[in-house]
């Protein structure tokens, strides 16, 4: 067995089958990386958060669409459009249309 199929079947098994406490544990750590960046970003450029709730209110309701489309068959079952991933690709999003 390669590294390579080691490594797909250890994101299988782990990422990809629902929730799991490792998977959950590894979200969790990556949300609060992602805080401490934003809260560091929004002090250093002043912006206070209150003033971004209306503008990124179309991209919550994207995520979720999104998310509620795929659980009801109409978007395909992937990594992209299920959590946590379409989260990240709504929050790349965000982050490329802010700056």
């Amino acid at each position: 067995m390669s590294i390579e199929s080691s490594f797909i079947s250890f994101l299988s098994i782990y990422f990809f089958s629902g929730y799991t406490i490792f998977n959950t544990i590894v979200y969790w750590i990556i949300l609060v990386i992602a805080l401490f960046m934003i809260i560091k970003i929004f002090k250093h450029y002043k912006i206070n958060p209150t003033d971004l709730i209306i503008p990124l209110m179309p991209f919550i309701f994207l995520g979720s669409s999104v998310r509620a489309l795929v659980d009801n068959g109409i978007y395909p079952y992937n990594w992209f459009l299920i959590t946590p991933g379409i989260y990240f690709i709504v929050a790349g999003i965000v982050v490329l249309s802010i700056f």
